[in-house]
């Protein structure tokens, strides 16, 4: 027993003067793709800093970030919590077979009814002479309750998958909303377009080579001929972690991120109105920074319009858009001469139209997840 102690004192001394050199040997990480933020950097020497403390702070702030195993004790903690302690879930996250899944909060309707009546005035104010349209991409967790449904309760694959205890979005209550307070723009149905395998298994976002057959639903509803992508697709990175398996820390596997290219795609022009210059429509380098699904149009950008100079229809459209429009605009963009793109997260509307002047749409499209309308609050309609 005396022994054991010892080997275990031995270890454990080791262990403090391993790592802190470990650390200091090792490359640093620049970013934290499992926590989506920058670390820290090792700090400056200097004997101002070191006698007023603030070296140190610095340093331990340094050692703890770049770590050599934080990440792996992140995943250990998550996988302990779920697997071994039964807990449902794990800061908000489960995970069914290599699916990871956020827990939606309760149908907030105040937030989707301001969310309503603030694209109806929008309709009805300033895109008089547009054709209005209205979609909701359903979140994922709507397809694994179906799926989680039509399997049984006998099938122990899916028994007890989903959290019992956690409320879940009424989509029919959600639907009704729309359908009442927004009568100057056509619905269009994608709920019967998507499948649970149409959504990456880290991540929120839906996948764009499955999303073809949504494109053929919108353009088709707004009026035009479609002729479904079917060739051109190419693969950006095997190794996503998507933000749902980034922030829960549990075990997956990556998944693949596919884009389509072309020779209409290449020569799109993408004007970024922030800094006010043209970039490409996909961005490889954004590929190993903190979030991939960023090589889709750059990630998070205010107010964006792609050029297409293969398509002579005069149809312009503009898209009110969140996230999952990063993917599916360039798919898009095939049947328009120009797609202009607006994240009212970013940027209030009226500034946006302000900056797009007097230009005249023939089509406005408000494409939104399920939870961004939940969470309404978050955009900017003034």
């Amino acid at each position: 027993m005396e022994l054991k102690k010892k080997i275990a004192a031995v270890i454990f001394l080791l262990a403090l003067v391993c790592v802190p050199v470990a650390a200091f040997l090792l490359p640093d990480q620049a970013v934290s793709k499992t926590e989506r933020r920058k670390l820290a950097k090792k700090p400056v020497f200097t004997a101002a800093a070191f006698w007023d403390g603030t070296y140190m702070e610095q340093l331990e702030t340094y050692f703890s970030e770049q770590f050599p195993v934080r990440d792996g004790l992140r995943t250990v903690k998550a996988e302990t919590e779920t697997a071994l302690l039964g807990k449902a879930d794990t800061n908000g996250y489960f995970k069914v077979e290599d699916g990871i899944y956020h827990l939606e909060a309760e149908l907030n309707e105040k937030n989707v009814g301001r969310v309503a009546d603030s694209i109806e005035k929008l309709c009805t104010e300033q895109f008089q002479n547009a054709d209005c349209y209205v979609a909701v991409i359903p979140d994922k967790n709507y397809y694994l309750a179906a799926q989680c449904e039509d399997a049984g309760s006998e099938n122990e694959k899916w028994k007890g998958s989903i959290p019992k205890q956690y409320p879940s979005l009424n989509y029919t209550r959600l639907d009704a909303l729309i359908q009442e307070k927004i009568p100057s723009a056509q619905k269009i149905n994608l709920y019967d377009k998507l499948h649970l395998e149409d959504y990456y298994r880290t991540d929120l976002h839906w996948r764009q080579e499955k999303i073809t057959g949504v494109v053929d639903t919108l353009v088709q509803s707004m009026g035009q001929q479609t002729n479904t992508a079917s060739s051109g697709w190419q693969v950006a990175t095997e190794n996503f972690i998507g933000a749902y398996g980034a922030a829960s820390a549990l075990k997956t596997i990556p998944d693949t991120i596919f884009y389509r290219t072309d020779a209409s795609i290449e020569r799109m022009q993408v004007y970024d109105y922030e800094r006010k210059q043209y970039v490409s429509v996909y961005a490889p380098e954004k590929i190993g920074g903190m979030d991939d699904y960023d090589f889709y149009l750059w990630g998070a950008r205010a107010l964006l319009t792609i050029q297409n100079p293969e398509c002579h229809n005069g149809k312009k459209l503009l898209l009110f858009r969140d996230s999952f429009g990063s993917s599916i605009a360039p798919l898009l963009a095939e049947y328009y001469e120009e797609v202009t793109l607006v994240d009212l997260r970013y940027v209030s509307a009226s500034h946006a139209l302000e900056l797009l002047g007097d230009t005249e749409y023939q089509d406005v499209l408000f494409l939104y997840s399920a939870p961004i309308l939940n969470h309404g609050d978050s955009l900017r309609f003034g």
